[in-house]
């Protein structure tokens, strides 16, 4: 029984000393940003992969429980930091939005990157102009496609 109880401490302290507190931070986010900006953030993270194709997931979310977007980066071998740009939409509305989540992945596996949220306050674009209507006009090259296509 007692050799049991050491193979369970074990094991045990093999499984957290290998999976070990993944850590990172985001620069780069700015107080304030205005709809339509583009926000530029550089993660960097505590250990740099040892291999090719490794990306950090970044999930931002706005205005609390309405918005969530999803992005990344991908992370090269041997390197700590990434960057990612993502165009804050121009019809956002204003509110605090924030850096909600970062993972890990390498590929088959994601990791939860242990960080600081990070909020930031999006500031409404005043007035957007929309298009109301679209005219669609047929190319001359489509023409003869289709002229081909009835002879």
């Amino acid at each position: 029984m007692r050799w049991i109880a050491k193979f369970v401490f074990l094991l045990c302290g093999l499984s957290v000393a290998s999976v070990g507190q993944k850590t990172a931070t985001v620069q780069g986010v700015p107080e304030t940003i205005g709809a339509g900006e583009v926000l530029d953030l550089t993660v960097k993270v505590d250990e740099a992969p040892d291999f090719d194709g490794a990306n950090v997931i970044i999930n931002m979310e706005g205005q609390p429980g309405k918005f969530s977007i999803s992005g990344g980066c991908i992370l090269p071998k041997g390197e700590t930091r990434c960057n990612f740009q993502w165009r804050i939409p121009p019809d956002a509305a204003s509110g605090t939005w924030s850096v909600d989540t970062l993972t890990f992945s390498s590929g088959m596996q994601r990791h939860d990157l242990v960080f600081s949220k990070i909020p930031f306050q999006v500031i409404a674009r005043s007035h957007l102009t929309i298009p109301k209507s679209a005219q669609v006009v047929i190319n001359p090259s489509q023409i003869q496609v289709l002229r081909r296509e009835v002879y």
